[in-house]
C-alpha cells in the first residue's frame, strides 16, 4: 500500500524540483571590438542582496553559471593576456602576461550600468566605449 501511494505522490513532488537555475553568458566588447581578456563582475546594486558573481572573458566571451537573480552593477576590466613564449637556449618554455594596450577605464560608458538578472539562463551583451590612450 505504502508503494502506492508513493508511486502516486512522486509527479507531485517532482513538480517542486524543477531547474532553479540562474546562469548568464553574453559577450563584451570595447569600442565594438571582442574583449581578448578580461573580467566581468555582476555587483548586487545598491539596496539589493546577495552574493556577487563574476567570470573571465575570454575572446569577448564570458559565462557565469550560477548567479544570484537581482539587480547588478555591472563592472568590466580587461586583463594582460597570457601569452606563450617558446624554448630557447637559454629558457624553457613559459607564460607571460601581455599587458592590454587599450585597458578599460572604470568609467567608460557602458561600464558600471546596473542590470536585472532573472531566473532561469539569458544573455546580456556588453559594449563599453571610451578614447584609448594616446600611443
Amino acid at each position: 500500500m505504502l508503494t502506492r501511494w508513493t508511486i502516486a505522490l512522486l509527479p507531485l513532488l517532482l513538480i517542486g524540483c524543477g531547474d532553479d537555475r540562474t546562469s548568464v553568458h553574453g559577450t563584451v566588447t570595447a569600442n565594438g571590438e571582442p574583449v581578448a581578456h578580461g573580467h566581468v563582475l555582476f555587483q548586487p546594486a545598491e539596496g539589493e542582496s546577495g552574493q556577487p558573481g563574476g567570470a573571465d572573458i575570454v575572446e569577448g566571451r564570458y559565462e557565469i553559471r550560477q548567479i544570484a537573480p537581482g539587480k547588478k552593477r555591472v563592472i568590466i576590466k580587461s586583463l594582460p593576456t597570457p601569452k606563450k613564449v617558446p624554448a630557447t637556449n637559454r629558457e624553457a618554455e613559459h607564460v607571460e602576461l601581455v599587458p592590454p594596450s587599450n585597458p578599460i577605464p572604470p568609467d567608460a560608458e557602458g561600464n558600471g550600468v546596473i542590470i536585472e538578472i532573472l531566473r532561469g539562463d539569458q544573455k546580456q551583451d556588453f559594449d563599453v566605449k571610451y578614447v584609448g590612450k594616446k600611443r
